[in-house]
């Protein structure tokens, strides 16, 4: 066997578990990152911190694509899925 292919049997619950949880502090992190920035660019009049908060905002989808697809890597296989 190819020792490059991934072992499915290797995603355990706990590997699933440890990527969900690492994935929603990025989350909470990106949360507060994006209000912070947004707050200190009003206040400041700064562009470049709104603009930046506006970033911190799409890495969220990011984030929201992870836990997704996460989600749907859990999942037993089936007759299409393998």
């Amino acid at each position: 066997m190819n020792e490059n292919l991934v072992d499915h049997e290797s995603q355990t619950p706990e590997k699933q578990g440890a990527a969900k949880r690492s994935t929603l502090v990025s989350v909470v992190v990106n949360i507060g990152l994006t209000v912070s920035q947004v707050f200190a660019g009003i206040v400041s009049g700064s562009q470049g911190l709104i603009a930046d908060g506006i970033h911190s905002a799409t890495d969220l989808v990011a984030d929201f694509v992870v836990l997704f697809a996460n989600h749907h890597s859990a999942k037993d296989a089936d007759e299409d899925h393998q």
